[in-house]
């Protein structure tokens, strides 16, 4: 009994530890997958931005690849000669090995250091190429350094600007002689990924003693430390205690990390960096805060605009008394000249006035000036094309005024007629001319209040319309509502992006916390 009891709790066990390892197994795959996945959709958000590909793709590479090669940048904090001579000493005393000769590639690769980025890579021999066509050099150097072969160097010049470079590398190092210039040039660069190399004794400083981004180094030490091991590896301790002073061991520790999925963490927090650094929340800001003020400005302005046309109605009823409907008679060309007249002296002018000055000030930038003289056109075209088309919508009435004329006239002949050949009544006779008179003079007065009313009711149609047309184009074609556009866009994709950042962060927390049980 005692045998069966015993045989049925191992095989219990063994089910249990073969159950939880399979579990474990299937969480770590549904981990990476997930991680993966938000790789995937993070490349689709940035496949317009090569840089930000570029960083994802190495990304993606570390967390697939056994042994990822770290990709080290090294730059010059600026171009002067000091900045790039401790650029030089930074880099040989790097790359120079107490167990191998001296290597002539390295002398022959510095010597452009400052002027064309140089590439760097570790393999079994000593082998420097140049490359024309994009002005840099590839050193291959002995992979004694660290022994390792997958990490490779790139050293850029100062000022010397390539994303997709950048992109790809893990870490990020400044290269100066001056504390000066390392806090001037930090307010302007990530935090996080940027690592200065002051190349001085300043291991005791006070000066940088709560500064953890400064990494202070001393070239001159390390070379000493080298130079005395080459000349007898009895002076071990000698060479030591100067090297570890030189700090130089803590730099090329820096270069390594434990795992992949170190590496990879590093990456994700450095490409987190990235997007922050673009400032992107407040460049949304600024453009809102731009493109509403471009709205609010045309806001008053339709105010104006509106005021404006209300005043030009009180010009034209003004008008209108002062021509009276018996001015047909007398002038018949008189009524369109003074409606063009009026339209042209008066018709939107102040709004015209406010126009120019508002695009006047919104134009100082530059970027909307081809756009806000476009609109002027327009608004002069539309002031234009008003004042030409009242001659067009004269000639209704003028034919009116022909008929009732004409009306009038064969009234009058009539009456003639029947005085002078059918011997009529004078009464008779001149009762019809009166009514044919007065009739004609009553139509005439119907048709041209009706006119005046159709006149100003197209005019104002005309006129509010013109006015939604041209505000709404004047204000999608601004370089503001386009910049507006464009920030809330890219907002949105860097939420999504910095969304996706920190679950593939919490994905990889998880992951590390598996392999390390």
């Amino acid at each position: 009994m005692l045998k069966f009891t015993s045989m049925n709790w191992t095989s219990k066990v063994l089910f249990f530890r073969k159950y939880s390892t399979k579990l474990a197994s299937e969480t770590t795959t549904t981990l990476r997958t997930r991680l993966n996945d938000n790789l995937s959709y993070m490349k689709k958000l940035t496949q317009d931005k090569p840089h930000l590909i570029s960083r994802l793709n190495a990304i993606t590479n570390a967390l697939s690849e056994k042994t990822p090669k770290h990709r080290i940048l090294l730059q010059s904090l600026t171009s002067s000669q000091k900045d790039i001579a401790c650029s030089k000493s930074i880099l040989r005393a790097l790359l120079t090995s107490p167990f191998l000769p001296k290597v002539s590639e390295l002398d022959e690769a510095l010597k452009t250091l400052g002027k064309e980025p140089l590439s760097i890579s570790f393999g079994d021999s000593p082998l420097i190429q140049k490359n024309a066509r994009y002005k840099s050099n590839h050193l291959s150097m002995p992979s004694d350094f660290l022994q390792v072969h997958n990490i490779e160097i790139t050293y850029l010049p100062a000022n010397y600007n390539d994303n997709l470079i950048s992109a790809s590398c893990q870490s990020t190092y400044m290269c100066s002689s001056s504390y000066l210039n390392i806090v001037n040039d930090r307010a302007s660069r990530p935090t996080s990924h940027v690592i200065y190399l002051l190349d001085k004794d300043l291991t005791d400083a006070d000066i940088i003693k709560n500064e953890p981004q400064i990494m202070p180094i001393c070239s001159s030490k390390a070379l000493s430390a080298i130079s005395i091991l080459r000349q007898d590896a009895g002076q071990f301790t000698n060479y030591k205690d100067l090297w570890d002073k030189s700090n130089f061991q803590t730099l090329r520790n820096s270069f390594l990390t434990e795992n992949n999925y170190e590496l990879v963490e590093k990456m994700l927090q450095s490409f987190m960096d990235t997007l922050r650094s673009q400032n992107v929340q407040e460049k949304f800001i600024a453009a809102k805060n731009n493109s509403n003020f471009l709205l609010s400005s045309l806001e008053e302005w339709a105010k104006c605009y509106h005021a404006d046309t209300q005043n030009f109605e009180l010009q034209l009823r003004a008008l209108w008394k002062k021509l009276g409907f018996l001015q047909l008679y007398k002038n018949i060309d008189k009524w369109p000249d003074s409606l063009k007249d009026l339209i042209h002296k008066c018709f939107l002018q102040d709004s015209k006035l406010e126009l120019a000055f508002l695009l006047g000030e919104l134009s100082r930038n530059g970027d909307d000036k081809r756009n806000f003289y476009i609109s002027m056109k327009d608004f002069q075209n539309f002031q234009s094309s008003s004042e030409k088309a009242v001659s067009e919508k004269f000639k209704s009435l003028k034919k009116q005024t022909l008929y009732v004329t004409l009306f009038q006239g064969v009234g009058a002949l009539s009456s003639l007629y029947l005085y002078l050949v059918a011997h009529a009544s004078m009464y008779n006779s001149f009762s019809i001319f009166a009514v044919t008179s007065v009739l004609g003079l009553y139509i005439l007065q119907r048709s041209t209040v009706k006119w005046k009313q159709k006149f100003w009711k197209e005019l104002l149609e005309d006129t509010r319309q013109f006015e939604k047309v041209f505000r709404r184009q004047l204000f999608e074609n601004s370089s503001l509502y386009k910049q507006n556009a464009l920030q809330t866009k890219m907002k949105t994709e860097t939420d999504l992006l910095l969304t996706q950042v920190d679950e593939s962060l919490k994905c990889l927390s998880k992951l590390r916390l598996g392999s390390e049980k």
